[in-house]
């Protein structure tokens, strides 16, 4: 016995083959649109790499359209951001406190699904990846260390005195 749980959205069995044909042709590298014909949000073509500025004004749209259909695959990404693009990957960064959400994200079938979006969004093949940044706290407390250490050097003290200055950043 099958038992389907009711959705908000009926979706008949024509519509399912057409996205799950328009999936197939994604992956072999055909742009079509895998939620039917509707391309609507397109712009650009499939060839076209997007800048990160235009994925940045557009990451709302991505958002939306992830939520769309999986709204808890949404609630993660929205902890994430923009953070490059490398090649035809877009780095989204996350907060270390939001590794989980990240984790969720790395799945293969959810990375495909958001390269799908992205693809459909944006108007381009992008794949995806994650990327933990390292909070400004601990940054702050490295800087500090280093100002520190600097601080203690006879010579930076020796210099410190004859000019009466004070150490304000450390660069390499």
């Amino acid at each position: 016995m099958l038992r389907l749980i009711e959705s908000r959205h009926r979706v008949g069995i024509t519509e399912i083959v057409e996205r799950l044909e328009g999936l197939r042709d994604l992956l072999e590298g055909n742009a079509r649109n895998p939620s039917g014909g509707k391309q609507g949000v397109n712009k650009g073509s499939e060839n076209t790499m997007p800048t990160l500025d235009g994925v940045k004004s557009r990451w709302q749209e991505v958002l939306d359209a992830v939520g769309e259909e999986k709204p808890l695959l949404k609630s993660y990404l929205m902890e994430g951001a923009p953070l490059a693009i490398e090649g035809d990957t877009l780095i989204v960064s996350f907060e270390e406190a939001f590794d989980f959400h990240r984790g969720g994200l790395e799945d293969f079938n959810n990375k495909r699904f958001l390269e799908a979006v992205l693809s459909r969004v944006l108007g381009a093949s992008l794949r995806i990846g994650f990327k933990i940044r390292a909070s400004e706290k601990k940054e702050l407390k490295k800087k500090a260390k280093n100002n520190d250490q600097l601080c203690r050097d006879p010579v930076i003290q020796k210099a410190m005195s004859v000019f009466n200055a004070e150490v304000v950043d450390v660069k390499k």
